[in-house]
């Protein structure tokens, strides 16, 4: 098996993982934060589903720049049901 058809098959995995997780957000808990400090839990799901895609993308053109992270990573999710369309 090449690197690259393993990686497919672990980010596959990983993506039926993350859609379960993403699938038991509650609609009514997106506000909440485990601190005072912390971003809420509607932006920690929506940075949990846009990561892949980042990851994705970053592959393809040559790399990531960790001090240049987009501002859509700090966005909380709308709605519970949009977590999983942008895992998509």
């Amino acid at each position: 098996m090449t690197i690259a058809k393993a990686l497919i098959a672990e980010m596959d995995q990983e993506a039926e993982a993350t859609r379960r997780c993403l699938e038991r957000v509650p609609e009514d808990k997106l506000g909440w934060k485990p601190h005072e400090k912390s971003l809420s839990l509607g932006q920690l799901a929506h940075h949990l589903a846009i990561t892949p895609g980042e990851m994705a993308q970053s592959m393809t053109d040559g790399g990531m720049d960790l001090a240049d992270f987009p501002e859509e990573l700090y966005l909380a999710a709308e709605s519970a049901a949009s977590l999983v369309l942008t895992l998509e």
